[in-house]
């Protein structure tokens, strides 16, 4: 649910904010880095400058400490477990450093299967919500139906719903 005045009153009572806020974005992220910072501007009234960079450029500004503003990281599960999703956000350069969280997440990787890790993932990621400096903006999903007649129904964390494997009785 968006509602700019409740926004408005809760950066109020933050303290508010003075000044350009940047955000460093990739090429691929133009359309909607543009959009939010649309947003940004029309419902907290905040001068947003978003700057466009290579992955290189991020990657030496952030190691020289220059990006002075936020940045853009993706985090996608390169293999279907719980914890690949983790990795990305631990070696983003954001600053954050917690040994229980990155032994935890080590433990995860290292589990004989996904699923004996999931548990342990799920810690990490509860603790990386709790207290990393970074703020998820969304997560994709999938939006199913359901029928009597579906059968075969199954999806995968890369691909969705595999309709290939999908079947209806008459």
């Amino acid at each position: 649910l968006h509602d700019p005045r409740a926004a408005t009153a809760a950066l109020a009572d933050a303290g508010g904010f003075e000044g350009p806020l940047t955000i460093w974005y990739e090429y691929g992220d133009t359309a909607w880095v543009e959009d939010l910072a649309q947003q940004l501007r029309s419902g907290l009234t905040i001068d947003v400058q978003p700057r466009r960079t290579s992955p290189a450029e991020l990657q030496k500004a952030l190691e020289e400490r220059k990006v002075d503003g936020l940045y853009v990281v993706h985090s996608a599960a390169p293999y279907p477990a719980p914890v690949s999703a983790l990795r990305p956000l631990l070696d983003a350069g954001t600053g954050y450093e917690n040994d229980l969280v990155a032994d935890m997440v080590e433990q995860a990787e290292s589990a004989p299967t996904p699923e004996n890790g999931v548990t342990t993932a799920r810690l990490a990621e509860s603790a990386m919500l709790r207290d990393m400096p970074v703020m998820p903006l969304w997560a994709s999903h999938e939006h199913y139906v359901w029928s009597e007649r579906a059968r075969n129904v199954s999806a995968d964390p890369f691909t969705g719903l595999r309709l290939e494997r999908l079947s209806l009785d008459d």
